[in-house]
């Protein structure tokens, strides 16, 4: 049997090696983390489909306000002209 000589860089660049790979395990770990927390926010079709109804609501709600002010300034600029 041969026995192998080990280069001591080659050794201090698997423990560099080693320490990198336990840094991108702790990185991957937190952007997992991350990644949940993103997802479970995500927006459903349910909760768009009601975002929709309320801004529908809310559009025509204001429309009608809207046309309501105009008539009471139109008919109180008429009555100041007669």
């Amino acid at each position: 049997m041969t026995t192998m000589k080990i280069d001591p860089a080659v050794m201090r660049s698997n423990d560099v090696t080693k320490e990198g790979l336990a840094v991108v395990k702790a990185d991957l770990a937190t952007v997992k983390a991350d990644v949940g927390a993103i997802r479970a926010n995500y927006a459903t079709k349910e909760d768009l489909a009601r975002l929709e109804a309320s801004m529908m609501q809310w559009f025509i709600g204001t429309s009608i306000a809207a046309c309501g002010v105009s008539t009471s300034i139109a008919f109180a600029l008429v009555k100041l002209v007669h």
